[in-house]
C-alpha cells in the first residue's frame, strides 16, 4: 500500500510521512501523471455544452494525486533534501511544466473558459464562483492560452527551461550552505558569540569530520549571530563575505549565469504575453498594478529613510573610531549597532533570549490567537511528523475543528535557509460538500537546544515565527468553497498583511507579560527590559530598512530591462550602493532565493507594500487595545477567512472601514 495514493487512516487522513519511501515517491509520481493525462484527455474530449462545474470546477480536481504527492515532495525537497531527492525533482520538474502547459495550451479548453467569461452575466453564479471564473480567464490570458501555435511553443520551452534553472539555483544554495565554511581552530576565536551558536559550529565541523573544532556554515542562523557579536573582526569580515556572495564563488554552486538566463527567458516570455518587460506582467496580477506605482511607494520610502540612515551610519562610525580606533565597514555594521545599543540603550540581546525560550514562544502565540480569534491548539503526539524534530498540533476555533499545522524549527543539512509556511492541503469544499480542513507547515531555522538551555530566541526570531504563524493563521481561517481561492491564494502583495500584523505584538508590555519568563527562574521580564525593546525598535533600523528598499529596487528594474546586463555584478553594485551607507561588497543576485527560486519575481517589494497595510491595521488594534477580540474578530472574519473571494483593497475596507495610509508605516519607524 502507497501512503501518497490511498487514503490515510490517520486523524483528518494525515499523511503518514515516516512510512513514505523513495519507492513509495516514485510510484506515485508515475500513477498521478497517468491519472492527470487521462483526467486531461477526457476533458479536452468532452464536447458537452460548457458550465461552471464542468469546466471550472473541474480545472480545480483534474489533477487529486498529483496534486498530494508534489506537495509532499516538494515540501520534503525543500526541508530534508537528500540525493535522490534532488535527482528526482530534476526528472520531475520538466514533466510538471510540460503538463500544466498542455492545459494551459489547449485551445478545447480555453474556448470553454473563454465562452464561459463572456457570458458570465447569465450564468447564475455565486459572488464567490464569479470570482473564480474571472481569475481562471484572467490566468489562462496571461499565462498564453490565446497565443498563435508557435508562441506557445516558445512559451512551454521557456516554462520548462525556466522551471529547471530555478530548481538549480535552489539546490545550489542549499549545497553552498552544507558545503561553505570557514575553519576555526582555537575556541578563542569565537569571543562574543553565544554559546548555542558555538555549538552550532561545533556541530558542524563534526558533520564535516574536520580536524578543527569549529566551523562557520554561511546558513542565515549562524551568520547573522556572528555579524552581530563575533569580536574578532578579520573571522567577521569572512563570515559576511560568505553571507553576502552566496553562490556567487568560482564553484559548481555559482549561479550568476542561471540569474541571467533567467532574467532573459523572463523577458522573451512577457513579450510573448504582448507585455513590454516581465516587471508590468508580474505587476498585472498585483495590487500595485504598475511600476510606477511601485517606484512612488520606494521614492516615497527611500527619501526619509536615506536621510536617517546617513545620520545613524555617522553616529556608528564616530562610535567605532572612539572605541576600536577601526574605520567602518559593511562586516562592521550589525556588531556596532549592537555595542552602541548595549552603551546608550543599556540593551543586550542575549540577555532578552533568556526571556523567549521557544516552548514559551510557541504558548505566546497560541495565547494570542485565543485572545484575538478564539483559537485554540492541541499537540498530537502520535501522528507521523515530517522529521523527528517536528511537532503537530490540532487547531480548534470555538472548539470546531480547522487544521493541522506542523512545526520543523531547527536547522540542518539538506535544509533550506530562512523560513516560511507552506500548506500539505489547502482548505476546499470538496464534491460531495464536505469542508476540507487544511494540513499546514511552518519551517525556520533557529537554534538548537543545547544540554544546558533549551532553544532561545533572539528578538527578531520571535518576530519570524509570529510572521509565519501570520500566513498559517491566514491558511487555518479559510472558509470558502472553492480551492483557487483559499487561504493565502491572494494577491503577493496582499498576502503579507496577516503575517506583518502579527510581529507588532512581540513588544506590546500588555503582551510580554503574558508569557516572557526567564528560562531558569520563571521571571516575568522586566518593565526596564520591555521599555528597551521600544527604543530598540527604531535603533540604527534605517539602515536596515534602507537595505530593504535597495532589494525591492534591484527586483523591480532586472525585471524592467530589456536585456539583462552582461556584467550582471556591476550593474548590482552601482544600484545597490544608493541603498548602503557603507561600501556594498556583495554580490545579491547569486543568492537572491526569493525572486530566482521562490515565486517574488518583481514582487520583492510586497513586504514593502504590506507594511504600509500591517502598520495602519495595527492603529485599529491600538485604538480599541491591542487584545481587543472584537477587532481581532473582525480582522478574521474580513480576512482571513475570505481568502481571495474579494480584491484586496475591499477585503481591507471592509475591515478598517478606509484605505491604508503611509502615515502609521511613516510613524513606526521614525521617519516624521
Amino acid at each position: 500500500m502507497n501512503p501518497l495514493l490511498t487514503t490515510s487512516s490517520l486523524f483528518d487522513n494525515a499523511l503518514d510521512f515516516e512510512n513514505i519511501t523513495n519507492a513509495h515517491i516514485d510510484e506515485a509520481f508515475e500513477h498521478a501523471f497517468k491519472e492527470a493525462q487521462q483526467n486531461l484527455e477526457d476533458f479536452k474530449n468532452d464536447d458537452s455544452e460548457p458550465n461552471f462545474k464542468n469546466t471550472i470546477l473541474r480545472l480545480e480536481t483534474l489533477t487529486p494525486q498529483l496534486d498530494v504527492v508534489a506537495r509532499y515532495f516538494f515540501n520534503q525537497n525543500h526541508s530534508n533534501q537528500t540525493e535522490y531527492l534532488q535527482k528526482k525533482a530534476e526528472e520531475v520538474l520538466p514533466k510538471l511544466s510540460t503538463f500544466n502547459d498542455q492545459v494551459l495550451f489547449s485551445s478545447e479548453i480555453f474556448k470553454k473558459i473563454k465562452s464561459l467569461f463572456e457570458n458570465k452575466k447569465n450564468l447564475s453564479l455565486n459572488d464567490e464562483d464569479l470570482k473564480l471564473l474571472e481569475k481562471t480567464y484572467d490566468y489562462y490570458t496571461k499565462n498564453g492560452a490565446d497565443l498563435e501555435l508557435e508562441s506557445k511553443k516558445r512559451l512551454a520551452e521557456i516554462n520548462v527551461k525556466a522551471s529547471e534553472l530555478s530548481n538549480t539555483f535552489g539546490n545550489h544554495m542549499v549545497e553552498e550552505v552544507k558545503t561553505l565554511h570557514i575553519p576555526v581552530y582555537e575556541e578563542s576565536q569565537l569571543e562574543g558569540l553565544p554559546n548555542a551558536i558555538k555549538e552550532m559550529c561545533k556541530t558542524k565541523a563534526k558533520s564535516l569530520n574536520a580536524d578543527y573544532p569549529y566551523a562557520i556554515s554561511p546558513d542565515g542562523t549562524v551568520s547573522v549571530a556572528c555579524l552581530k557579536f563575533l569580536k574578532d573582526r578579520e573571522l567577521r569580515k569572512k563570515v559576511y563575505h560568505n553571507y553576502n556572495n552566496l553562490c556567487a564563488f568560482d564553484n559548481e554552486n555559482n549561479n550568476l549565469e542561471i540569474a541571467k538566463e533567467l532574467l532573459n527567458l523572463r523577458q522573451e516570455q512577457a513579450q510573448l504575453l504582448g507585455f513590454k518587460n516581465y516587471a508590468a506582467l508580474s505587476l498585472s496580477d498585483k495590487m500595485a498594478k504598475t511600476t510606477d506605482k511601485v517606484h512612488n511607494l520606494l521614492n516615497q520610502l527611500y527619501k526619509p529613510t536615506y536621510k536617517k540612515a546617513e545620520t545613524q551610519y555617522e553616529t556608528l562610525k564616530q562610535f567605532a573610531f572612539k572605541q576600536d580606533g577601526i574605520e567602518l565597514e559593511a562586516w562592521d555594521l550589525s556588531f556596532y549597532i549592537e555595542e552602541l545599543a548595549k552603551k546608550e540603550l543599556n540593551f543586550d540581546e542575549e540577555a532578552s533570549r533568556e526571556y523567549f525560550s521557544l516552548d514559551n514562544t510557541l504558548k505566546a502565540i497560541f495565547l494570542l490567537t485565543k485572545k484575538l480569534f478564539n483559537y485554540d491548539f492541541k499537540e498530537n503526539t502520535e501522528l507521523p511528523k515530517p522529521h523527528p524534530e517536528a511537532r503537530v498540533f490540532e487547531a480548534y476555533e470555538n472548539d470546531k475543528y480547522m487544521g493541522l499545522i506542523y512545526f520543523d524549527l531547527f536547522p540542518r543539512d539538506g535544509k533550506s535557509q530562512g523560513a516560511w509556511q507552506t500548506t500539505y492541503r489547502e482548505q476546499h469544499h470538496d464534491e460531495t460538500g464536505k469542508n476540507v480542513r487544511p494540513h499546514i507547515t511552518i519551517v525556520c531555522n533557529f537554534t538548537k537546544p543545547t544540554a544546558d538551555q533549551p532553544s532561545l530566541l533572539g528578538l527578531r526570531e520571535v518576530q519570524t515565527l509570529f510572521h509565519e504563524f501570520g500566513h498559517a493563521m491566514h491558511s487555518l481561517s479559510s472558509q470558502v468553497q472553492r480551492k483557487g481561492l483559499s487561504g493565502t491564494s491572494v494577491l503577493w502583495d496582499f498576502v503579507e498583511l496577516p503575517s506583518q500584523l502579527l510581529e507588532n505584538w512581540v513588544i506590546e508590555k500588555e503582551f510580554l507579560k503574558l508569557f516572557a519568563f526567564h528560562y531558569k527562574t520563571g521571571e516575568v521580564i522586566p518593565d526596564a527590559m520591555i521599555e528597551k525593546f521600544s527604543q530598540k525598535k527604531n535603533f540604527m533600523t534605517a539602515i536596515g530598512l534602507l537595505r530593504h528598499i535597495g532589494n525591492s529596487k534591484l527586483d523591480l528594474v532586472l525585471h524592467e530591462l530589456e536585456s539583462t546586463p552582461e556584467d550582471l555584478k556591476s550593474f548590482e553594485k552601482d544600484l545597490m550602493q544608493k541603498h548602503h551607507i557603507s561600501t556594498y561588497d556583495s554580490f545579491r543576485c547569486a543568492g537572491f532565493s526569493h525572486i530566482f527560486n521562490g515565486g517574488y519575481a518583481a514582487g520583492y517589494y510586497g513586504y514593502l507594500w504590506a507594511e504600509v497595510l500591517d502598520a495602519d491595521a495595527f492603529e485599529a488594534f491600538k485604538e480599541n487595545g491591542i487584545l481587543d477580540s472584537n477587532t481581532g474578530t473582525k480582522f478574521k472574519n474580513e480576512i482571513l477567512k475570505k481568502g481571495g473571494t474579494l480584491e484586496p483593497e475591499e477585503l481591507y475596507q471592509n475591515f478598517r472601514g478606509r484605505q491604508a495610509t503611509t502615515e502609521a508605516i511613516l510613524k513606526r519607524n521614525g521617519l516624521q
